[in-house]
């Protein structure tokens, strides 16, 4: 069973250079953008994108090759 984690945008550094808790790093996931595409372009804000993305269709951003951490980007106000 692979584990995950929620970062925050500002946490979200990328794909260059994000690291997984394990030393490894993360791989970008393209079905990722391929959602973030779909939405409608009268999305309001990012926010509501990633929020989506998260809740509704629990697609991570990043997943780590070595031990299979998914991890998944929110907007900074949903870790609050």
């Amino acid at each position: 069973m692979s584990k995950e984690k929620v970062i925050s945008m500002s946490e979200d550094k990328g794909t260059n250079s994000n690291y997984c808790d394990c030393g490894n790093k993360l791989s970008y996931q393209s079905e990722w953008s391929r959602l973030s595409d779909s939405y409608d372009s009268n999305t309001p804000s990012y926010d509501l994108i990633y929020q989506r993305i998260y809740k509704e269709d629990r697609e991570p951003k990043y997943v780590c090759d070595k031990c299979g951490t998914r991890v998944f980007v929110v907007p900074d106000y949903a870790l609050k």
